[in-house]
Formats: structure tokens, C-alpha cells, sequence
């Protein structure tokens, strides 16, 4: 209200400053913000709010549509002027398609262990692929390689526990959805070794003769004392020099190898 005196006479007015509303909307019709603008006045617009990724969708913030004004955008900290009414903005997006890291892995020897070979980011829906890998002869055997899987277990002719299903060979790894690592899948031809217990006189005691690589071995009984009574059993001496004590002979096979039992 303003009021003046002159000559005795008294005037008044009251001025009434209009106010507008300016709201800013998220995709999902939640207010983000709102301040009161003066008649005339300006605004300016705030940074982008942030939206969650759907599983095909990353979204991006790219600016303020005005809504009912079809056409009429804001950037990011952009001044907005002579306001005369209440006045909307609504998020706008950039949507690009979602990627996820498919990661690659090697497999190694007896227990299998596992190598990761490398990492790609493929689109949602989409299907991986990878070159073939090959992999030297080593004392496991040879290796033909057969594709992928999501399990890390060899392929092989004894029918051993092969994965239920490799991608890669007959059908394609499946669409993309999410994060996932895959394994190399080889057939294995298993080298074959021979291994003998043999007792002090040289007589076989247990034999595995042409078995393949891992396969599982037993000890013998401990043989009879010799000379006359006067020695016993101590343990084996393998052919490489080392000496293992009843029990300790290592379970599987993992080359040649022949035990000679020791006496004391």
C-alpha cells in the first residue's frame, strides 16, 4: 500500500504483485522443482535429475521441454524470461541401448582353473560371440576346442560330466540381459600313463596301465616283511626319488610313475 499527504488530502493505493508458478517435472510426474516467479520475472533452470536404467535402456538427461509450447527446449542452467503465467517443464531424455560386460575365460588343467582372456560390452539383446581359441598339448592330453559355456568343466571322450549345453559351435551364445562370464569348452584327449607298486623283489604289486590323466589310484596293501622277519614295510620310493610313507602316494595319476617298496 502506498499512501502520499498533500494538502491535507490523503491518497491510497494498494499494488498487487502477481505471482506464477514454474515447475519442473521428472519423467515419472514428480515434481523436482518449484518456485514462485514475479509477473515478468525469469527463471532458471536447474541440472537434470537423474533416471534409473531400465534393463534395455540407459537414459541420459538432455534438457527442459516446455510443456504446451511445442518445440520450446531449456538447457541445463538456461535463463527463462518475461514469465506471465505459470509455466511447466518436463525432463527430456536421450535413451541409448543398455550394455553389459560379457567376460571371456580360459580353462587350465587338472583341477580346472580358469584364465580371464578378456571383457566386451554388448548391447541388450544381442548375441555374444568370441573367436575360437586353440590350446597346446600339455601333460592332461591334446585339446580340440568345441565353443562355450557357462560352466567351466572339459568335454571329453570318457563322457566324464561334459556341460550340458556349449554355445558357439551348433548354436549361438544367447541374447544379451545382463551381465554374464563364459568359459572356453575343449574335448579332451587325455594322455595315458602307466603306474606299478612293485615290492622289494621287483613283483608287481598293482598295476594301472595305460589310464588317462586324473584317474584315480589306490595303494596296495603294505607287503610282507622280508629277510627273515628282520625288515618291514616303510613306504614307496618312487622312480623320480621321492619317498612317500603308507597313504601319501598321491591319488591320481598325473604321469608315468612306479613305486618300489622301502624296508627298515
Amino acid at each position: 500500500t502506498v499512501t502520499t499527504n498533500d494538502g491535507g488530502y490523503t491518497a491510497s493505493c494498494t499494488i498487487t504483485v502477481t505471482a506464477y508458478t514454474a515447475r519442473w517435472v521428472d519423467a515419472d510426474g514428480t515434481i523436482y522443482k518449484e518456485e514462485q516467479v514475479a509477473h515478468g520475472g525469469s527463471v532458471i533452470a536447474p541440472s537434470g535429475p537423474t533416471r534409473e536404467s531400465s534393463p534395455d535402456k540407459d537414459y541420459t538427461f538432455k534438457q527442459w521441454l516446455v510443456f504446451g509450447s511445442q518445440g520450446t527446449t531449456v538447457p541445463a542452467g538456461g535463463t527463462v524470461s518475461g514469465i506471465e503465467e505459470d509455466i511447466f517443464f518436463v525432463a527430456d531424455w536421450t535413451e541409448t541401448t543398455r550394455k553389459y560386460d560379457i567376460t571371456w575365460c580360459d580353462v587350465n588343467g587338472l583341477p580346472i582353473s580358469t584364465t580371464q582372456i578378456g571383457t566386451t560390452q554388448v548391447e541388450y539383446g544381442q548375441n555374444p560371440t568370441h573367436e575360437a581359441l586353440s590350446k597346446a598339448s600339455d601333460a592332461v592330453g591334446s585339446y580340440t576346442f568345441q565353443g562355450w559355456t557357462t560352466t567351466p568343466i572339459y568335454s571329453d571322450p570318457y563322457g566324464a560330466g561334459g556341460p550340458t549345453m556349449v554355445y558357439g559351435s551348433t548354436s549361438a551364445i544367447p541374447a544379451v540381459t545382463g551381465d554374464a562370464t563364459y568359459y572356453a569348452c575343449y574335448e579332451v584327449d587325455y594322455a595315458e600313463y602307466d603306474v606299478f607298486f612293485r615290492d622289494a623283489y621287483d613283483y608287481p604289486l598293482a598295476y594301472y596301465q595305460q589310464e588317462h590323466y586324473g584317474t584315480s589310484i589306490y595303494e596296495p596293501d603294505a607287503p610282507d616283511t622280508i629277510d627273515n622277519g628282520t625288515k618291514s614295510f616303510i613306504g614307496w620310493r618312487a622312480d623320480d626319488g621321492a619317498f612317500y610313507t603308507k597313504g601319501t602316494v598321491p591319488k591320481t595319476i598325473t604321469g608315468n610313475r612306479s613305486y618300489k617298496a622301502e624296508y627298515q
